[in-house]
C-alpha cells in the first residue's frame, strides 16, 4: 500500500440520515464480507451496535436519536505483513455523521445489493 491509499472505505447510500430511518452502507474498495462495524452515538455516549455486513459488503442499521454518529471498521489483513517487523497489517476506518430529524432524498449513485 502506497501513502495516502485508503484501504477500506465506508460509503453511505444517503447524504443525508434522519431519526427513525434505516441507514445503508457498504464497506469498499475492496468488498468486505463478514465485516464487524461498531456504532457508535455521541448522545448515547456508547457503542449502541455491531453490524456484521454480509457477502457484499454491506450493512444496515436504524438511527434511533439525533446527534453525531460513528461508524467504524477495524479489518486485519495477515497477507501483508513483513516478517522482520509485525505480523499483519490492521486497517481502521471511521465514518461520522451528523443526523437530524429533516428529510432529505438526496442520494450518492444506486448502491445495490
Amino acid at each position: 500500500m502506497r501513502l495516502g491509499e485508503v484501504e477500506r472505505i465506508i460509503v453511505p447510500e444517503n447524504l443525508c440520515w434522519e431519526v427513525g430511518g434505516e441507514v445503508k452502507f457498504r464497506v469498499e474498495r475492496k468488498t468486505l464480507a463478514s465485516a464487524e462495524v461498531k456504532v457508535v452515538s455521541k448522545s448515547e455516549g456508547k457503542e449502541i451496535a455491531q453490524v456484521v455486513t454480509n457477502e457484499n459488503g454491506f450493512g444496515r442499521f436504524s438511527i434511533t436519536s439525533e446527534g453525531e454518529w460513528m461508524f467504524l471498521v477495524r479489518h486485519r489483513d495477515p497477507t501483508k505483513k513483513s516478517n522482520r517487523k509485525y505480523d499483519e497489517s490492521v486497517f481502521i476506518s471511521t465514518l461520522v455523521v451528523k443526523v437530524s430529524k429533516l428529510k432529505s432524498l438526496t442520494q450518492i449513485g444506486n448502491i445495490r445489493e
